[in-house]
């Protein structure tokens, strides 16, 4: 599911939110603040695992970086990192990521399922983004 909303009187617009129900329910929201984005992605137990803030810098050739603070026990810090790479150097804008997954007992199978989910659900954000 994909919707597209705007809402100005604060400068905070939620531009879109993409959920992803099988075979895990995963939502990915994006907001943009003044030039920046901030991109909240959870699933299962929506918590906060890790913080990321990706920019792109560069002449011509768009590279980015990434700065991560992820919460002690938690794994999602590694997701948000290459988000907010990658969502920068795409957009050259500033992006922030917030993500806390959690679901029990996943597989390694699992895990990579919901990676692979996650990386299509940015896509499709950022070509909606795109039209």
């Amino acid at each position: 599911m994909v919707d597209t909303m705007t809402e100005t009187e604060t400068g905070v617009r939620l531009k879109l939110v993409i959920e992803r129900i099988k075979p895990f329910q995963l939502q990915l929201q994006i907001h943009q603040i003044g030039r920046d984005l901030l991109l909240i992605l959870t699933g299962g137990s929506a918590h906060i695992g890790a913080v990321a803030l990706g920019q792109s810098y560069g002449n011509g050739t768009a590279k980015s970086n990434a700065s991560v603070i992820g919460a002690f026990g938690h794994k999602e810090d590694q997701l948000s990192g290459e988000i907010a790479r990658y969502v920068s150097k795409k957009t050259g804008q500033r992006c922030s990521v917030v993500a806390g997954i959690h679901f029990d007992n996943l597989s390694r199978t699992d895990i990579l399922m919901i990676q692979s989910a996650v990386q299509e659900m940015v896509e499709q954000a950022l070509q909606t983004m795109a039209s």
